[in-house]
């Protein structure tokens, strides 16, 4: 297998995504935090049935955000190291598919509790997002079985 120069953007992507994994940790373990001072702020006064209907909203969404964000510094790690097509990466966009769709099913869920067009619009993206990951996980399995047999001819 021949071994390609590291692209720099690629590498700085590969950081940058295992920051933002950082990052989100740390905003999920402050949520109880950033919800109570937002509901405060936005509504004039801490409403409580309101600020739990966020934080389990936000609870269920950031966490499988951040671990949508592993998965994808992991793939960005195998193509750094010069392994694109393999079927790890085919299994990883498969789990953000999979994050995705409880994202998109919580902010649908969600309309009925705290109605708002925003809330729609988030659910419908992550309900896109996750239709286009089942499909990128599906070809690159397929791209992965293609480049095993081409491997295996002489």
């Amino acid at each position: 297998m021949m071994q390609k120069k590291k692209n720099w953007f690629s590498s700085f992507l590969e950081l940058a995504l295992l920051v933002l994994f950082f990052i989100g940790i740390l905003a999920v373990l402050t949520l109880p935090l950033w919800v109570k001072w937002y509901v405060e702020f936005h509504y004039g006064t801490f409403t409580l049935p309101l600020y739990i209907k966020m934080l389990v909203i936000l609870y269920i969404s950031g966490i499988l955000a951040v671990a949508s964000v592993w998965e994808c510094h992991a793939i960005l790690h195998n193509i750094n190291l010069g392994k694109p097509f393999i079927m790890d990466n085919a299994k990883r966009l498969r789990r953000i598919a999979w994050c995705f769709l409880p994202i998109a099913l919580t902010y649908f869920i969600s309309m009925f509790l705290i109605p708002s067009p925003f809330v729609l619009l988030v659910g419908a993206a992550f309900a896109f997002g996750c239709a286009i990951l089942f499909l990128l996980s599906e070809l690159f399995r397929q791209a992965v079985q293609y480049k095993e047999e081409n491997d295996l001819t002489i």
